[in-house]
């Protein structure tokens, strides 16, 4: 199994934290190929979605809320995304 498709399982699983070390360790590694930023794209987009889903029920100040988020930002640094998930309109 690769390292995406190891990602792609933890993702599932909601280990988003072993996602980004990962993620993390690709960069320094020299390992941030497209697949890899495949499967980050993917947990942002669920990220982003839980967050949406949190805040809609004003649920978005909690614990909850504030380690997704923080995972989120972070990983965005890693894709070039916003917390729009937008890679290319950065205002």
């Amino acid at each position: 199994m690769g390292l995406a498709d190891e990602m792609r399982g933890l993702i599932e699983r909601g280990e988003y934290e072993r996602v980004l070390e990962l993620g993390k360790a690709a960069v320094l590694e020299n390992r941030l190929g497209p697949d890899v930023v495949q499967a980050l794209y993917g947990m942002t987009a669920k990220l982003r979605s839980k967050c949406m889903d949190l805040a809609t029920k004003k649920a978005d100040s909690g614990p909850v809320y504030q380690g997704l988020e923080a995972i989120l930002i972070t990983a965005n640094e890693l894709t070039g995304e916003d917390m729009y998930g937008c890679r290319e309109c950065h205002l």
